[in-house]
């Protein structure tokens, strides 16, 4: 699928008397430069004078794809249905033309994809940036076509799973709702629900014998960025990893931890626990960053209504030296 769009732009050049947006001041003596002031200055927002700048009348051309594909559905017996994948979505690219330009008329849009693997759980995107013009030895610009050059690029890709992930509660109760539906008894699918859910509390679930059953969350994410930039005769270049994961013991008991790993650097990034307990109607916090470039702590705890915010107690500390 590919879309295309076409448009044209047209700013004029508000620093022409006609706008009467501007004027020129000579500060000096004769020979003194001419400086030009806003009627506006000191304004804000609307009532601000527009930017100084010539006119513009820009053509622009982008697309945008979207690569699909048909496998078997693998949820189909008979083995012969298929289903649309997608290969690789909202591919960009463009370009625009200045018209009214006196250099550089062109002007090459970024090119950006995404696409997403293993059931959405994985997802990289990346882009590109490319100049069409020459550069001498400084690398300033030189008004003189060439063949693209790649000034930057960038890949983000983010891994996350859950408990969530592989709990088959939820295909249990369809079933069970599925399987009383075809036998005419719709009802009864409600009544083994609650009867399988009837001994629970605000706390959690207890089995037959009255003991609370432990099923913790937890979440783990992965994030990885690169970037590639070169205006230079030397490319600067990022490379880092980072990882965040959050545990929730029990409804009211929850952990969550972060870290982080730069490549280029060869160091690691601020690692950080927190702790967080629900008492009803107080909230407790605990946060430490033990390796950091000032490690530090914090502890909270303070009453959750509104009213009552001010009444808590809180204690900081930040010190220099770190674990690592």
């Amino acid at each position: 699928v590919m879309n295309i769009q076409m448009g044209y732009g047209f700013r004029p050049d508000f620093s022409t008397p006609f706008w009467g947006y501007y004027y020129d001041v000579q500060t000096g003596g004769p020979l003194s430069a001419v400086e030009h002031y806003s009627y506006f200055d000191g304004g804000v927002g609307p009532a601000s004078a527009p930017g100084w700048g010539s006119q513009s009348q820009t053509v622009s051309l982008s697309f945008n794809n979207t690569f699909e594909g048909k496998v078997l559905d693998k949820s189909d017996t008979t083995g012969t249905k298929t289903k649309k994948i997608k290969l690789l979505d909202g591919l960009t690219f463009g370009a625009s033309y200045n018209l009214a330009a006196s250099r550089f008329k062109l002007s090459l849009n970024d090119i950006t994809a995404r696409t997403n693997f293993f059931n959405n759980k994985l997802s990289v995107q990346f882009g590109m940036t490319l100049n069409p013009y020459k550069v001498d030895e400084n690398y300033n610009l030189i008004d003189e076509y060439c063949f693209p050059r790649l000034t930057a690029a960038r890949v983000t890709s983010s891994f996350s799973i859950a408990n969530s992930d592989f709990n088959r509660r939820k295909e249990e109760e369809e079933k069970i709702k599925k399987k009383n539906k075809e036998m005419g008894n719709e009802d009864r699918g409600g009544l083994e629900l609650e009867k399988k859910n009837k001994n629970q509390d605000s706390e959690g679930e207890y089995d037959a014998n009255g003991y609370m059953v432990y099923s913790p969350t937890w979440n783990v994410s992965v994030t990885q960025t690169f970037y590639y930039t070169k205006t230079t005769a030397t490319p600067n270049i990022t490379n880092a990893v980072g990882l965040n994961a959050s545990f929730g013991f029990t409804k009211k008991w929850s952990m969550t931890a972060s870290t982080g790993y730069d490549f280029q650097r060869s160091e690691w990034a601020e690692v950080r626990f927190s702790f967080s307990r629900d008492l009803n109607t107080w909230n407790i916090n605990f946060s430490w960053a033990p390796v950091s470039y000032y490690s530090n702590y914090s502890f909270f705890i303070g009453i959750k209504a509104n009213m009552l915010k001010d009444l808590k107690y809180e204690q900081r500390k930040t010190y220099r030296k770190s674990l690592m």
